[in-house]
């Protein structure tokens, strides 16, 4: 009775002394502290953003540049973004001084200009910009200039069209004409325009490319970042294109000129 009695005291402990372990092995990890920021300010080179049409004003610019800021970080910040706005005379169809961007970056470190809807005549401030040997990449997001000029002076350029919209339930999708939209349209009911949906859902996932290729020793082609964008634009449109660019009258596809279709929000 006394060995038996000893026995099973010994193994009562043994399950004790088991079960403390296992609860002491445990991570105890808050959410809270495992979030880390998505930037950390610091001395960086910069990327220019340039507001043209639809972006003109500060109120305009103002929930843009909030959700860039929470992303990126502005510059007067240290933080990744430095920011510009296209002159008036580009909109009111004045003379422009072509080289206004060039000279307003003058001493900042500089690596990527993206602009957005620019308006016309910008392919002379994007010729400027090589002629002065400026080393960083251009991206043309929108723009409402001449097609050929913007495309030789961008490392890429992106157009937009509309794919329609939905109605409630039903997976057919239409032109919706109510919209104030251009009479062009074609028989597959593509509109190439204004984009009217969130801004930052183009722009963010471009800003994050081009930031992470910057000074690699294998440099980007338009058609990896295409590829990425590809994979990049399914976390922020249900559903979209991304197309190569083609002329109208030649028939041929552009290299470095691609056309987002998305649907209308």
């Amino acid at each position: 009775m006394l060995m038996l009695l000893c026995f099973s005291c010994k193994e009562e402990k043994s399950d004790t002394q088991t079960e403390i372990t296992e609860i002491d092995i445990k991570p105890n990890i808050s959410t809270e502290d495992s979030q880390l920021p998505l930037w950390i300010p610091g001395e960086y080179s910069k990327v220019v953003i340039v507001f043209g049409h639809g972006y003109e004003t500060p109120e305009l610019q103002e929930p843009i540049l909030k959700e860039l800021e929470k992303n990126f970080g502005l510059a007067e910040n240290k933080g990744l973004l430095l920011t510009r706005t296209f002159p008036e005379t580009y909109f009111n169809n004045k003379k422009v001084s072509a080289d206004w961007l060039r000279k307003s970056l003058v001493g900042e470190d500089v690596f990527a200009i993206i602009t957005i809807g620019a308006p016309e005549k910008t392919h002379f401030t994007l010729a400027d910009l090589q002629d002065s040997g400026f080393s960083g990449k251009v991206y043309s997001i929108f723009p409402q200039d001449n097609i050929l000029g913007t495309e030789s002076g961008s490392e890429f350029v992106l157009n937009y069209k509309s794919l329609g919209v939905k109605l409630d339930e039903s997976p057919v999708y239409v032109i919706d004409t109510n919209k104030e939209i251009s009479t062009n349209i074609s028989k597959n009911y593509e509109e190439e325009g204004m984009f009217t949906g969130d801004i930052t859902k183009v722009l963010i996932p471009i800003i994050k490319r081009i930031k992470s290729v910057n000074k690699k020793a294998i440099p980007e082609t338009p058609g990896s970042f295409v590829s990425y964008l590809q994979e990049a634009f399914k976390a922020y449109f249900p559903d979209f294109t991304l197309t190569p660019y083609v002329d109208a009258q030649t028939g041929i596809k552009s290299l470095n000129h691609y056309v987002l279709g998305v649907y209308d929000e």
